[in-house]
Parts: C-alpha cells; sequence; structure tokens
C-alpha cells in the first residue's frame, strides 16, 4: 500500500513537470511568507493583549488616557517621509534583492536619514518653544517627535525588504520590536509602575532595537563597503513622485478615524478619550492578522499577470469574507471577559457592539481592495476613496460631535465611515478587473447590522443565537463557492 502511495505521488510529480513545480514551489514561497507573517503579528497581538488589558487597570483612566494620545500622535509621523518609502515599495516591489543598485539605495538612505533628524529637530524645537503649560501633555509631543526619525527610517528597511519578498527578515524586525516592549512592559507591571512615562519609554526602547535590527539586515545598502554612495536627486524626486499618492491615500484613511477621535478628544475629556480608544484597540485586534496575509501576497501579486487578478479576487474573497464574518462571534466572550475584568471601563465597552464590525470593512481593504490597487498601480484611486471618507468624517463629526455632542452617533459613524470606503474601493476595483460582487455586498451589509442591532438592544446569549443562526444561513448560502474553490485550489 505505501509503495503504491509513493509510486502514484511519483507519477503525479512527473506529470506536473517543471510548471507544477513552479507552481509548487510559489505556493511554498506564499504559505512560508504568510507563515513569517503571521508568527511576528501573533507576538505583536499578545502584547496588544498584555497592553489592553493590564495597563488601563493598573495606571487609571487619565494616565491611560494620555498613554493612548502617544500612541494616537505616533500614527501620524510616518507621513513625515512624504511618501518617498512608498514610492520605493510600489516601485521595486516584486524585485529580487540582490538585483537592487545598492549605491543608488544608499544614497536614497543617507538623503532620508539627513531629512528625517532635522524634521525631527525642527519638532523638538517647536515644542520647548510653544509647548505650552502641560507638562504631561508635552512629554507626550516630544516622545511622539522623537518616533520621526526611529519610525521612518525602520520604514524605510522593512518596505525594502517587503518589497524584495524577504519577509522571514521583516518578519524578525516586528518580533523584536514588540519583544523588548513586551518584556520591559512585564517587568514594569510586576514592580506596578502606574506612570505612563514608563511605558512610553519601553515603546521607545522596543523600536530603538528593532531600527539597529532593521540596517543590519539591509547593511549592503545602510553600511555600504564595496558599492559605495550614489546619491540621486532624480531617483529621491520620482520615489516621493510615486509615493506621494499612496501617502496622501494612507493620510486620509488615518484621518477617517482620527478626525473623529480628534473630535472626542476636543469635546469630552482625556479619560473618555482613553476609555473609547481601548474600545478601538479591542476592535482592531482581529486586523493582526489580516495586515499579516496582506503583506505576504503584494509582492507575490506583482509577480502575477493582470490579466488573472479577475480570476484570483473571487476566489480569495469568497475565503476572506466568510472568516472574517465568522470572526464576529468573538465579540461575544470578549466582551463578557473584558467588562469582568475592568469594571471601570463598563460603560465605554458597550461601544464595542457598534465598532467590532469595523473589523469586516478593514480587512477587505487591507486584504482585498487596496492590495489589488496597489498592484495595479492605482494609488490615486485609493486617494480618491480615501479623500472622499476623511471628508465624510470632517462632516459627520462637526454635525455629531459638536453640533449634537451624541458619544453614540459619533461611535456609529466610525463603522458607517469605514463601510461607505470598503465599498466605494471594492466598486472602482470591479470595473477594473471586470466582476460583479453587488449582492455579495449587500448580504455581508445585512449580516453586519443585524449584528449591530442584536449586540446593541439585546442580551449577549440572545445576540450570540441570532446572528449565529444567520452565519449558518450565509454559509449555506456560499455553499457553492466553497465547492468550486476546492475544485480550484486541487486543479
Amino acid at each position: 500500500m505505501v509503495l503504491e502511495q509513493r509510486r502514484l505521488v511519483a507519477a503525479s510529480a512527473k506529470k506536473s513537470g517543471p510548471v507544477g513545480g513552479a507552481r509548487l514551489k510559489k505556493f511554498r514561497t506564499l504559505f512560508l511568507n504568510i507563515s513569517y507573517t503571521v508568527s511576528s503579528n501573533l507576538l505583536t497581538l499578545i502584547v496588544s493583549t498584555v497592553v489592553t488589558l493590564f495597563l488601563p487597570k493598573l495606571l487609571g483612566i487619565e494616565a491611560y488616557g494620555y498613554f493612548q494620545l502617544y500612541v494616537f500622535y505616533v500614527s501620524y509621523v510616518g507621513f513625515l517621509h512624504f511618501g518617498w518609502c512608498d514610492g520605493i515599495y510600489l516601485k521595486y516591489g516584486g524585485e529580487r534583492y540582490d538585483t537592487l543598485d545598492k549605491a543608488t539605495f544608499s544614497g536614497q538612505f543617507y538623503a532620508l536619514l539627513i531629512s528625517q533628524t532635522l524634521i525631527t529637530l525642527a519638532f523638538v524645537l517647536a515644542i520647548v518653544l510653544f509647548g505650552g503649560s502641560s507638562g504631561e501633555k508635552e512629554l507626550v509631543l516630544l516622545a511622539s517627535a522623537l518616533n520621526i526619525v526611529i519610525l521612518n527610517m525602520r520604514t524605510f528597511s522593512t518596505f525594502v525588504l517587503q518589497a524584495t519578498n524577504r519577509m522571514k527578515d521583516f518578519s524578525v524586525i516586528t518580533i523584536l520590536d514588540r519583544l523588548v516592549y513586551v518584556i520591559l512592559v512585564i517587568g514594569l507591571l510586576a514592580f506596578r509602575v502606574a506612570r505612563f512615562e514608563y511605558y512610553i519609554a519601553a515603546d521607545m526602547i522596543g523600536k530603538l532595537v528593532s531600527l539597529i535590527v532593521s540596517f543590519v539586515k539591509i547593511k549592503s545598502i545602510a553600511f555600504p563597503k564595496k558599492t559605495g554612495i550614489a546619491w540621486d536627486k532624480t531617483e529621491a524626486i520620482d520615489n516621493v513622485r510615486v509615493g506621494i499618492n499612496l501617502m496622501f491615500a494612507n493620510i486620509a484613511s488615518t484621518l477617517i478615524l482620527g478626525i473623529v477621535r480628534f473630535g472626542i478628544q476636543t469635546q469630552w475629556s482625556v479619560a473618555v478619550f482613553g476609555k473609547i480608544s481601548l474600545t478601538l484597540s479591542i476592535s482592531n485586534l482581529l486586523m493582526v492578522f489580516v495586515n499579516a496575509v496582506s503583506l505576504a501576497i503584494f509582492p507575490l501579486l506583482k509577480r502575477v499577470k493582470e490579466s488573472e487578478y479577475a480570476r484570483i479576487y473571487p476566489i480569495v474573497r469568497s475565503i476572506i469574507m466568510p472568516l472574517v464574518l465568522a470572526a464576529l462571534l468573538c465579540y461575544y466572550p470578549l466582551n463578557i471577559i473584558l467588562v469582568k475584568w475592568l469594571p471601570n471601563y463598563a460603560d465605554s465597552l458597550r461601544y464595542m457592539a457598534i465598532v467590532f464590525p469595523m473589523v469586516v470593512f478593514e480587512s477587505k481593504v487591507s486584504l482585498l481592495t487596496n492590495t489589488y490597487l496597489k498592484a495595479l498601480r492605482k494609488e490615486r484611486k485609493i486617494f480618491q476613496v480615501n479623500l472622499m471618507s476623511a471628508l465624510l468624517s470632517l462632516i459627520s463629526t462637526l454635525v455629531l460631535v459638536f453640533g449634537l455632542k451624541s458619544l453614540f452617533l459619533s461611535m456609529l459613524s466610525i463603522v458607517l465611515l469605514l463601510a461607505f470606503r470598503s465599498s466605494y474601493a471594492e466598486m472602482i476595483l470591479a470595473r477594473y478587473i471586470d466582476i460583479t460582487i453587488y449582492q455579495d455586498m449587500a448580504v455581508e451589509f445585512l449580516l453586519v447590522g443585524a449584528f449591530i442591532v442584536t449586540s446593541w438592544h439585546l442580551s449577549m446569549a440572545v445576540g450570540a443565537i441570532i446572528y449565529s443562526i444567520l452565519l449558518a444561513g450565509y454559509f449555506i448560502w456560499k455553499r457553492h463557492d466553497f465547492v468550486q474553490i476546492r475544485q480550484l485550489i486541487k486543479s
């Protein structure tokens, strides 16, 4: 029996020939890359969980609010390389690291380092001179400013690694960052240190260590010996020109949530801001794995013919969306556990019923629409979608936060805005690759709407039962797609 199985395997391999071997190699590469990124992001998830569960309990509401303010500000420092790194990522996505012109890349590396150092010094000087009277807020601003050079230089390194499909090295950098951070945080928690400044310092130390390691991973660029440094002004301008659209798209994307959060911070206290930020952080925990997979898909997609996109997209979509919709079931046990663990945050954790489905729309954008639009070099379309969503965010914030002063409607607007962005982007992509997805989108909207209504108005048990029944109906409706996916994967 064993000999017969071996004979069949050998015959199959012989039939597949070089094409089958190439496909197997591609699948193995994709699987390994996803494994690397998921492993690194699993640690990120663990760190996020530790911080989310223990920090608010130890720091207190106001101190935790300042820590969240630091996290909020740091999320914007990546835009100060003005699309330089994004341009490199888009231009060289799918290339081999060995074939890169190291001298030119070294020139880009050091030019970026000088520019980011000068920008950091300018921000530090401005904060010292015009920082205001609040010592805590000034400290948060200074720490955020120091992240400019640290994060943006690390972004250069990691984007080069991602673009050239060196996902293992990229994962090492991510793992090291979060590993150092979590060790320091656990130490601080063990000694019951209740000052938010120390946790900010721990985060920065983790980033600094990973920055140094990232330079080692691209040492032929960061520390050139044989190739030297070639400063190419045209290359720098072209990188910024190519990347600026994606950078603007990312800014607009961040502003969708950022405007609402800024409005909440302005209209309500730091304590309320901290509570709401906690709810959003918990709702985004599942995005760690989604982002891990999307990082691995982009360089591989760049090596696939565009004519294949229309065939691949529905398959990937029919795998991703059922999994993400099923992941909403995590809300019910998670909410029960968190309310018992963090009773002081019980009032804000109730809003999880509204914002938890953001993972559905964010997953679609991260894994599907944005990855495909980047591969098609449609960064301007991404910017168009995000800009419209950001403008709608501004209008809704002015009306709901400053006009009606309704925290409930402000939180609901977050999901509606992300749903709009996800749907608009997918409709644009559908036109480019000539597919039809409207029926699936409508069913997904109904499921998310049912989840929000039942979770907000009904008890945990009843809400879970109703959503589970609806989800089972959805899986039955999609059963033919699952059969087709299985056949295509086997072939």
